[in-house]
């Protein structure tokens, strides 16, 4: 049971950081990012989208980081300050962006 909630945590992470990325890259639609455009750095052929070998990779080195103690194993604790340090870059990469997609038409 633990392994399946360690798993479950980990996909979780994942899945929010591709989410994040995603949020970031609305209307892509898997087209090569234009030139100035921030580019996942997952995607090394860079066409825009992630392989399956690409997407492990991600997965992977999301794992890596949030293994602190580098045991092979991400505890409760690990995941909790993993996702603290993830949220906390978001929010200084946003910081002073609108991303508020609702209030779109207030703010102007």
């Amino acid at each position: 049971m633990k392994h399946l909630t360690l798993l479950a945590a980990s996909l979780g992470l994942v899945l929010a950081g591709s989410q994040a990325y995603a949020d970031d890259h609305a209307g892509d639609h898997g087209k090569p990012p234009m030139e100035g455009e921030h580019k996942n750095p997952f995607d090394k052929d860079g066409d825009g989208a992630l392989s399956k070998s690409e997407f492990l990779a991600m997965q992977t080195a999301h794992f890596e980081k949030a293994d602190a103690n580098n045991d092979g194993k991400v505890t409760r604790e690990e995941m909790k300050e993993s996702r603290k340090e993830m949220y906390g870059k978001m929010k200084d990469k946003y910081k002073g962006k609108r991303h508020d997609r609702d209030n779109h038409d207030a703010e102007e």
